[in-house]
């Protein structure tokens, strides 16, 4: 499935129409080929351009000391805005909600999810 960002690349909210947006289609098949295949459009109606460049991904590098972990930036080199790590999904945070809320109820038995069973 690819991975939508629009508005500029991650902003998945209110947007300028005039704004560049991209998806994630692929990556790359051959070892040591850095370029992953996107898609990229501007314009609305029948003024909207498509375009499928093949991109290096952002080097870009999060590094938490407390915790040992790096994370990659998901995007491609040079995009606009913030990296993939400092970009929120409302939508994606409130199914993940959803499906915690559903596991706990499933997991207890019942439909009150504060009420879990004893071990």
């Amino acid at each position: 499935m690819p991975r939508l960002l629009s508005g500029g690349v991650g902003e998945l909210g209110e947007h300028d129409e005039a704004a560049e947006h991209a998806a994630h289609l692929g990556t790359a098949d051959e070892p040591g080929d850095d370029r992953d295949l996107w898609l990229l459009w501007a314009g609305v109606g029948t003024h909207r351009v498509y375009r499928f460049p093949g991109l290096p991904l952002c080097p870009a590098l999060l590094r938490d000391l407390a915790t040992r972990t790096v994370t990659s930036c998901a995007y491609f080199d040079h995009h606009p805005g913030p990296h993939s790590w400092a970009v929120t999904d409302p939508l994606g945070d409130q199914i993940a909600e959803r499906i915690q809320r559903e596991v706990r109820r499933l997991t207890t038995g019942g439909d009150n999810p504060t009420h879990a069973k004893g071990p």
